[in-house]
């Protein structure tokens, strides 16, 4: 086996302009987008696998909400139960839960009241509430009062990117690694590459050539 020469470039931290919103994200980000810029309450349940990039989305999200003047909190579903004694949101609060399948799928039924008044605060207040999950919301086994204000969220699985995108997408992945890939061995990757930013990131991790 013969490691592949590659120029070390300096390691960038994640920066949310350095996020791709490819074609299978860009849909879902509009969505939040829109619902940031409307003063009514919105909920929006986003389902992605395992390096879909749910985080870096949730995390643009936060981005956006600011920028649409407001007040937002990023948190998962490990600190979700922190948040919610005593929340009382501000007009037009946003929250966007990374890892939010953590948190309601250990909301059996009889426990849902602290979720579902933490829901109806931001109903009250105009807010938007994003929960992304790496668990399809079918799988949830909830009581009446979370499935049905969990029926009623928006929101469609982030997919794949297109063919086309590979090569941005790996070329950025790369470069937030550390390597600044030849024009050549990116395009090998681009074609050959399963379009999964896990494989993606494995391949980065172990780039080896015969």
């Amino acid at each position: 086996m013969k490691q592949i020469n590659l120029k070390i470039v300096q390691r960038l931290p994640y920066r949310a302009e350095d996020f791709i919103l490819h074609s299978g994200i860009l849909p879902e980000f509009r969505r939040c987008v829109a619902a940031f810029k409307r003063r009514e309450f919105s909920l929006v349940l986003i389902e992605g696998e395992a390096r879909s990039g749910k985080t870096h989305l949730a995390m643009r999200l936060v981005d956006e909400a600011d920028a649409h003047r407001r007040p937002v909190n990023l948190v998962d579903g490990h600190t979700l139960d922190q948040l919610l004694p005593g929340f009382e949101p501000q007009r037009g609060h946003a929250v966007v839960i990374d890892d939010a399948h953590i948190y309601l799928s250990n909301l059996r039924p009889g426990l849902s009241g602290p979720f579902v008044t933490f829901v109806e605060s931001l109903r009250r207040a105009d807010g938007v509430l994003v929960l992304l999950s790496g668990i399809p919301r079918r799988e949830f086994q909830f009581d009446e009062h979370v499935a049905s204000r969990i029926a009623a969220a928006a929101g469609d699985p982030l997919t794949a990117p297109l063919p086309e995108e590979m090569a941005a997408l790996i070329n950025r992945m790369a470069v937030q690694r550390g390597l600044k890939l030849p024009a050549r061995r990116l395009g090998v990757l681009s074609r050959d590459l399963a379009r999964d930013p896990a494989v993606i990131e494995q391949a980065l991790a172990q780039l080896h050539i015969a």
